[in-house]
């Protein structure tokens, strides 16, 4: 994919730093730089856990994926906003071709993206010395009752 977007004439976009994948000597020396450019693009994320998994077989929803991500990030960057989900099914939200960190509210709902960009859900996350409910589409909890906790109107949790 990146001979094809040299071929045509698109230019990868740097949008992320550079990932060192554990099983980095897995892949093979004249794809390294490739496998970079994609990882930092975005188009390509890896299997989690810091694997590329090179030898794997790319699942068809992955293979998507990466075309969907490789069409909209490289060859019509206008429409590399938005929501996005990675090879593992994570979320992340993109402005300006970079994934949202930190808070981000969008149509009037709070959401929270790790440093790595990833939509925090389905649980309590303890950011800075606040605790905070995420419900499984990752909007976060106000106004309600988790556990035995009460939540308040800005969504930290209260003993």
């Amino acid at each position: 994919m990146q001979r094809y977007a040299n071929q045509m004439g698109y230019t990868l976009p740097v949008a992320r730093e550079a990932e060192l994948f554990t099983d980095s000597n897995k892949i093979s020396s004249g794809m390294k730089e490739a496998v970079q450019a994609m990882q930092q693009a975005g188009v390509m994320n890896g299997k989690g856990s810091r694997l590329f998994a090179p030898k794997d077989t790319a699942t068809r929803t992955e293979a998507a994926a990466v075309l969907r991500r490789f069409v909209e990030i490289v060859i019509d960057r206008d429409t590399a906003g938005g929501w996005a989900q990675n090879d593992i099914g994570s979320w992340l939200y993109y402005e300006n071709n970079k994934p949202v960190i930190g808070w981000k509210q969008i149509e009037g709902i709070w959401y929270y993206f790790d440093a790595a960009g990833l939509m925090q859900s389905g649980d309590w996350r303890q950011i800075g010395s606040k605790w905070y409910y995420f419900y499984a589409d990752g909007s976060m909890a106000t106004n309600t009752e988790i556990d035995g906790y009460r939540v308040g109107p800005d969504g930290t949790r209260n003993s």
